[in-house]
């Protein structure tokens, strides 16, 4: 946590010091649908007399740690240790994968990253399509139709109406992404096509273990999007009319003056120097079996997540991609360029948990309720409550007339 969770402390002690009740835990997104990592810390404060909501159980499995931390006593002697509510992380459900959200939304063709409007979903092949049972009767969902459950969830327009009813989105809108300069266009259609590659695939002598074997070049020439060796001269377009040399390493675009070092020179350098984790992850891409890292509000494959390069494509990930990412279903729409989309996703709370939390709460507010007599509304349409302090002959006293 920032700074080593002095704010988190100091809320905490706060609310305790005003005789609140309080509990807290950390919450993963992974465990209630999202294909997504992400962690946020949630507490619950209330009066003592109130029932205090429960964390939502996870509905998916997806590997979490309980949250830890030492806190120094009252009198500043010894410190002990508070320790979030613990409960299930194995839900019902398996993960969301990346594949299970995204796999029906279409392709972007180079040059139109950033163009906007709507665009057709994905086809599906008919033997792909699922089944469902209606009235004792199996039926098979249409050609286009969503597949997995989570598809399903994301484009329906009505998703309380039973599944052979429901009507789905029909156009896709808000997906574009970043057009990358063309140096890093290079970069990315050069990064092997699978899970997990990233900028380290792009050299030829690994800094952890010296020269590459020649099993390990052929498959590094296999795997790559265009067959090449940095001391190779090789032709790549990198946009309609503006092709790219790879020579000795080095990217040279027709009509500028520079040229720039295939891997990322900074990133050698300091690799191993610095022990940053070899610099695991940038310029990486992410895999239809496994999930989002922590969406951000810039992603960038040199940034804090640098796992932002589509599995099967030569380009970053879209809006509406990192939207589901996020639990956000097809027919809600973002505003503004491509930065502001990106920031509205990325400030986010995932959707998905947002509605287990604030279904817990519900629950609380109606136990709540029930702990008193019946609630009248007022003319201004609030609820208040009785008083409960009863008269000595036992009766509620006469609410105030308006």
């Amino acid at each position: 946590m920032y700074s080593k969770s002095y704010m988190f402390r100091m809320v905490l002690r706060s609310l305790i010091e005003m005789n609140y009740q309080v509990t807290f835990s950390v919450l993963q997104a992974g465990n209630y649908g999202c294909p997504q990592t992400r962690k946020r810390a949630i507490i619950w404060a209330g009066p003592p007399q109130d029932t205090m909501p429960e964390f939502p159980e996870a509905t998916h499995t997806f590997r979490s740690d309980d949250l830890r931390m030492p806190v120094a006593s009252a009198d500043g002697i010894g410190t002990s240790t508070w320790q979030g509510v613990k409960f299930n992380r194995a839900g019902p459900q398996p993960p969301t994968t990346i594949g299970d959200a995204i796999a029906d939304l279409p392709p972007i063709a180079p040059g139109n990253e950033e163009v906007q409007g709507p665009r057709p979903y994905a086809p599906t092949a008919e033997d792909e399509l699922p089944t469902f049972e209606v009235n004792g009767s199996m039926n098979r969902f249409k050609k286009g139709d969503p597949v997995t459950t989570f598809q399903r969830k994301i484009r329906t327009v009505d998703p309380t109406l039973p599944v052979g009813q429901r009507e789905y989105v029909p156009e896709l809108r808000d997906h574009e992404t970043r057009t990358l300069s063309h140096t890093n266009q290079v970069r990315c259609a050069l990064v092997p096509m699978r899970g997990g590659a990233d900028w380290r695939d792009l050299q030829v002598g690994d800094p952890l273990q010296g020269k590459k074997t020649d099993a390990q070049l052929d498959e590094f020439i296999q795997d790559s999007a265009a067959e090449h060796l940095p001391d190779m001269e090789q032709l790549l377009q990198v946009s309609p009319g503006k092709w790219a040399h790879i020579r000795s390493g080095r990217v040279v675009v027709d009509g500028e003056d520079t040229s720039e070092p295939l891997a990322p020179r900074c990133l050698a350098d300091s690799a191993t120097r610095f022990n940053h984790n070899h610099w695991r992850g940038l310029f990486g891409r992410v895999s239809y079996s496994g999930h989002f890292p922590t969406i951000i509000t810039d992603p960038n494959p040199m940034g804090k997540v640098g796992d932002v390069f589509m599995p099967d494509q030569h380009r970053m990930v879209g809006c509406r991609e990192v939207g589901r990412g996020q639990g956000f279903p097809d027919t809600f729409r973002f505003h503004g360029t491509v930065q502001n989309k990106f920031k509205q996703i990325g400030n986010a709370v995932p959707v998905l948990m947002s509605e287990a939390i604030g279904t817990e709460l519900r629950y609380a507010l109606a136990k709540n309720m029930l702990k008193f007599d019946a609630p009248y509304q007022d003319p201004n349409g609030k609820y208040r409550q009785e008083e409960q302090t009863k008269n000595k002959k036992g009766k509620a006293p006469k609410s105030k007339q308006q």
